[in-house]
Protein backbone atom coordinates (compact mmCIF):
# COMPACT_ATOMS: atom_id res chain seq x y z
CA UNK A 1 0.00 0.00 0.00
CA UNK A 2 2.78 2.44 0.90
CA UNK A 3 4.63 1.68 -2.36
CA UNK A 4 1.47 2.25 -4.41
CA UNK A 5 0.97 5.60 -2.68
CA UNK A 6 4.47 6.77 -3.63
CA UNK A 7 4.13 5.59 -7.24
CA UNK A 8 0.67 7.09 -7.69
CA UNK A 9 2.01 10.42 -6.38
CA UNK A 10 4.53 10.54 -9.22
CA UNK A 11 7.64 9.20 -7.50
CA UNK A 12 9.95 6.55 -8.98
CA UNK A 13 11.81 3.81 -7.15
CA UNK A 14 15.57 3.39 -7.51
CA UNK A 15 16.85 0.20 -9.11
CA UNK A 16 18.32 -0.96 -5.78
CA UNK A 17 15.02 -0.32 -3.99
CA UNK A 18 16.54 1.99 -1.37
CA UNK A 19 15.28 5.38 -2.58
CA UNK A 20 12.35 7.29 -4.00
CA UNK A 21 13.17 10.07 -6.45
CA UNK A 22 11.33 12.68 -8.49
CA UNK A 23 12.02 15.74 -10.65
CA UNK A 24 9.91 18.83 -11.31
CA UNK A 25 10.40 21.58 -13.86
CA UNK A 26 10.06 25.15 -12.64
CA UNK A 27 6.81 25.39 -14.59
CA UNK A 28 5.41 22.43 -12.63
CA UNK A 29 6.60 23.92 -9.37
CA UNK A 30 4.95 27.22 -10.26
CA UNK A 31 1.61 25.44 -10.62
CA UNK A 32 2.05 23.47 -7.38
CA UNK A 33 3.22 26.35 -5.20
CA UNK A 34 1.42 29.17 -7.00
CA UNK A 35 4.77 30.96 -7.19
CA UNK A 36 6.36 32.22 -10.40
CA UNK A 37 10.04 31.40 -10.78
CA UNK A 38 11.80 33.84 -13.10
CA UNK A 39 14.91 32.85 -15.06
CA UNK A 40 16.85 34.63 -17.76
CA UNK A 41 15.92 33.90 -21.35
CA UNK A 42 17.14 30.55 -22.72
CA UNK A 43 17.66 29.06 -19.27
CA UNK A 44 15.82 26.01 -17.93
CA UNK A 45 15.41 25.13 -14.27
CA UNK A 46 14.43 21.99 -12.40
CA UNK A 47 14.08 20.69 -8.87
CA UNK A 48 14.98 17.14 -7.87
CA UNK A 49 14.41 15.23 -4.68
CA UNK A 50 15.73 11.90 -3.47
CA UNK A 51 14.25 10.33 -0.34
CA UNK A 52 15.97 7.45 1.40
CA UNK A 53 13.63 4.73 2.58
CA UNK A 54 13.56 4.38 6.36
CA UNK A 55 16.44 2.17 7.42
CA UNK A 56 17.22 1.55 11.05
CA UNK A 57 16.91 4.82 12.94
CA UNK A 58 17.49 7.36 10.17
CA UNK A 59 16.16 8.67 6.87
CA UNK A 60 17.87 11.18 4.59
CA UNK A 61 16.41 13.58 2.02
CA UNK A 62 18.59 15.17 -0.66
CA UNK A 63 17.20 17.99 -2.78
CA UNK A 64 18.81 19.68 -5.76
CA UNK A 65 17.96 22.85 -7.60
CA UNK A 66 19.50 23.00 -11.08
CA UNK A 67 19.71 25.62 -13.81
CA UNK A 68 20.95 24.79 -17.32
CA UNK A 69 21.40 26.64 -20.57
CA UNK A 70 21.85 30.30 -21.31
CA UNK A 71 23.08 32.33 -24.24
CA UNK A 72 26.73 32.44 -23.22
CA UNK A 73 26.91 29.08 -21.45
CA UNK A 74 28.54 26.02 -22.93
CA UNK A 75 26.03 23.40 -24.02
CA UNK A 76 25.41 20.73 -21.40
CA UNK A 77 26.60 22.91 -18.53
CA UNK A 78 24.42 22.80 -15.41
CA UNK A 79 24.70 24.78 -12.19
CA UNK A 80 23.15 23.18 -9.11
CA UNK A 81 22.90 23.42 -5.35
CA UNK A 82 22.27 20.53 -2.99
CA UNK A 83 20.67 20.40 0.42
CA UNK A 84 20.88 17.21 2.48
CA UNK A 85 18.68 16.76 5.54
CA UNK A 86 18.81 13.80 7.90
CA UNK A 87 15.97 12.75 10.15
CA UNK A 88 15.70 10.16 12.83
CA UNK A 89 12.75 7.86 13.33
CA UNK A 90 10.65 8.60 16.40
CA UNK A 91 11.54 6.15 19.10
CA UNK A 92 8.55 5.34 21.33
CA UNK A 93 10.90 4.01 23.98
CA UNK A 94 12.80 7.29 24.06
CA UNK A 95 16.30 6.37 25.18
CA UNK A 96 17.83 3.27 26.64
CA UNK A 97 20.32 4.81 29.06
CA UNK A 98 21.54 8.43 29.04
CA UNK A 99 23.90 9.81 31.69
CA UNK A 100 24.64 13.40 32.59
CA UNK A 101 28.34 12.69 33.02
CA UNK A 102 30.21 9.42 33.44
CA UNK A 103 28.80 6.20 32.00
CA UNK A 104 30.76 3.12 33.10
CA UNK A 105 29.97 -0.51 32.26
CA UNK A 106 31.67 -3.59 33.64
CA UNK A 107 31.70 -6.88 31.81
CA UNK A 108 29.57 -7.24 28.70
CA UNK A 109 26.07 -5.77 29.19
CA UNK A 110 23.61 -5.86 26.29
CA UNK A 111 21.22 -3.06 25.30
CA UNK A 112 18.43 -3.83 22.88
CA UNK A 113 14.74 -3.14 22.26
CA UNK A 114 11.78 -5.14 21.01
CA UNK A 115 8.27 -4.70 19.66
CA UNK A 116 5.86 -6.27 22.14
CA UNK A 117 3.01 -6.11 19.59
CA UNK A 118 4.74 -8.74 17.43
CA UNK A 119 4.87 -12.48 18.06
CA UNK A 120 6.20 -13.92 20.33
CA UNK A 121 5.23 -10.72 22.27
CA UNK A 122 8.24 -11.09 24.56
CA UNK A 123 11.84 -10.31 23.69
CA UNK A 124 13.43 -12.77 21.29
CA UNK A 125 16.63 -11.59 19.65
CA UNK A 126 16.45 -11.46 15.86
CA UNK A 127 12.71 -12.11 15.78
CA UNK A 128 11.03 -9.01 17.17
CA UNK A 129 14.09 -7.18 18.48
CA UNK A 130 15.24 -3.90 17.03
CA UNK A 131 18.17 -1.54 16.73
CA UNK A 132 16.60 1.64 18.03
CA UNK A 133 17.92 1.85 21.58
CA UNK A 134 20.16 4.83 22.38
CA UNK A 135 22.90 4.72 25.02
CA UNK A 136 25.28 7.52 25.91
CA UNK A 137 26.09 10.68 27.83
CA UNK A 138 25.43 14.38 27.27
CA UNK A 139 28.93 15.20 28.54
CA UNK A 140 31.15 16.91 25.97
CA UNK A 141 34.20 14.90 27.07
CA UNK A 142 33.60 11.34 25.96
CA UNK A 143 37.24 10.42 26.62
CA UNK A 144 36.64 10.33 30.36
CA UNK A 145 32.89 9.76 30.50
CA UNK A 146 32.17 6.83 28.16
CA UNK A 147 33.71 3.72 29.66
CA UNK A 148 31.61 1.10 27.90
CA UNK A 149 33.66 -2.03 28.51
CA UNK A 150 32.65 -4.75 26.04
CA UNK A 151 29.00 -3.73 25.88
CA UNK A 152 26.72 -4.77 23.01
CA UNK A 153 24.51 -1.85 21.93
CA UNK A 154 21.89 -2.70 19.32
CA UNK A 155 21.23 0.89 18.37
CA UNK A 156 22.99 4.25 18.60
CA UNK A 157 25.75 5.59 20.82
CA UNK A 158 25.30 9.27 21.78
CA UNK A 159 27.85 11.74 23.12
CA UNK A 160 27.72 15.45 23.80
CA UNK A 161 31.24 15.84 22.39
CA UNK A 162 32.02 17.34 19.00
CA UNK A 163 32.99 14.97 16.20
CA UNK A 164 36.78 14.76 16.13
CA UNK A 165 36.92 11.78 13.80
CA UNK A 166 37.64 9.24 16.53
CA UNK A 167 35.57 6.31 17.72
CA UNK A 168 34.05 6.81 21.20
CA UNK A 169 32.71 3.25 21.39
CA UNK A 170 36.02 1.83 22.65
CA UNK A 171 35.65 -1.91 23.09
CA UNK A 172 31.86 -1.80 22.76
CA UNK A 173 29.98 -3.06 19.71
CA UNK A 174 27.48 -0.51 18.35
CA UNK A 175 25.14 -1.60 15.55
CA UNK A 176 23.80 1.88 14.80
CA UNK A 177 25.30 5.34 14.47
CA UNK A 178 27.52 7.45 16.70
CA UNK A 179 25.53 10.61 17.44
CA UNK A 180 27.78 13.59 18.18
CA UNK A 181 26.94 16.88 19.86
CA UNK A 182 24.04 15.15 21.63
CA UNK A 183 21.91 17.12 24.05
CA UNK A 184 18.71 16.50 25.95
CA UNK A 185 16.74 18.06 28.78
CA UNK A 186 16.72 16.15 32.04
CA UNK A 187 13.53 16.67 34.03
CA UNK A 188 13.93 18.36 37.37
CA UNK A 189 13.86 15.93 40.28
CA UNK A 190 11.98 17.08 43.36
CA UNK A 191 13.27 15.48 46.54
CA UNK A 192 10.26 14.29 48.55
CA UNK A 193 9.65 15.65 52.03
CA UNK A 194 10.42 12.78 54.37
CA UNK A 195 9.84 14.65 57.63
CA UNK A 196 8.30 12.32 60.18
CA UNK A 197 9.20 9.19 58.21
CA UNK A 198 11.23 6.34 59.64
CA UNK A 199 12.50 3.00 58.40
CA UNK A 200 10.95 1.02 61.23
CA UNK A 201 8.50 -1.61 60.03
CA UNK A 202 5.02 -1.32 61.61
Amino acid sequence: MMRIAWLSAGWKESSNGNFWYREWTLKELSLITNTYFLLDEARAGSYRALVEKVSGSRVAIVTQGAVAGGREVQAGTEVSRYIETEFRRPNPAGYGLIARDTLTFNGKPTFDSYDSSKFPYTYLFGINSGSIVTVGSVSDDYGSTLNLGNALIFGDLATGAFDDGSDPSGGATVSGDVVWDFDMEFPAVTIPNTAGWNNTAP
